[in-house]
């Protein structure tokens, strides 16, 4: 007996170690996201999407949070957002829409251009949306690194670090159990005081729709301070015309 656990030990540890070296294998780690969610082929349908939300946001320094409705299309690359709230008793309406190399955004019904600024980080977005929606396993310009874990709502959380030539570092965190994306972590540029600051998107209330499991709820963080609080009330898989991201 004493020799049969003199020999389990070794193989014990390196069992041990073997388990360790998958769990923090970064590709590993989102294969089984991309399983969790619904698999590739589901995830592959946010490519084409029209989706509304409402709730509360806070970015006026000074002022209460406002509540809002927005309402967005998705399509092949190309998006669109209509955001309706109120700012001090006043009803505005903010559309901002990209189309192909076109941004543009309508308030008050008047089209406006956007900086060069705003427009290089619109761009950076899409990146970052793009790696959130997990199909770029293909991409051979992306390098995936695992982090050590982290918790989210108390609960343990995997990590993994996507770089990319050009763009900033993206942080993914999954949950343990679900293997599902819990928040998305990266620097982003503050238009109003003109510095670089960590945005989180957290995210919650997964929910089954036509076998692909979705966030129904979400957080947006910057600096530690949350300044929007949201929940989908509408999402479909649909064909969408083209012409509704374009220019007026």
């Amino acid at each position: 007996m004493y020799q049969a656990r003199i020999l389990a030990t070794p193989l014990l540890l390196a069992a041990l170690v073997a388990q360790s070296a998958i769990a923090q294998d970064p590709k590993g780690i989102i294969e089984k996201a991309i399983t969790a969610h619904g698999g590739a082929d589901k995830i592959a349908r946010l490519n084409r999407v029209h989706s509304v939300a409402e709730g509360m946001i806070d970015v006026l320094p000074g002022q209460p949070p406002m509540p809002f409705v927005g309402e967005s299309w998705r399509m092949d690359g190309n998006s669109k957002m209509v955001v309706t709230l109120r700012m001090l008793g006043k009803k505005i309406t903010v559309t901002d829409a990209v189309h192909g190399d076109t941004q543009w955004r309508q308030l008050g019904g008047v089209t406006q251009e956007i900086s060069k600024e705003e427009a290089a980080e619109i761009q950076e977005s899409r990146h970052v949306d793009q790696i959130a929606r997990l199909g770029f396993l293909k991409d051979t310009a992306l390098t995936l690194s695992a982090l050590p874990e982290a918790k989210i709502a108390d609960k343990p959380a995997m990590r993994v670090l996507v770089k990319s030539t050009g763009h900033r570092d993206v942080k993914l965190y999954f949950d343990k159990e679900s293997s599902l994306l819990v928040k998305v972590e990266h620097p982003t540029l503050d238009l109003l005081s003109g510095k670089e600051v960590t945005e989180e998107l957290v995210l919650s209330d997964y929910q089954d729709k036509d076998g692909l499991k979705y966030a129904m709820k979400s957080e947006l963080w910057r600096d530690g301070q949350k300044i929007m609080a949201g929940k989908v009330t509408k999402l479909e898989f649909v064909e969408i015309d083209e012409k509704i991201f374009a220019r007026p």
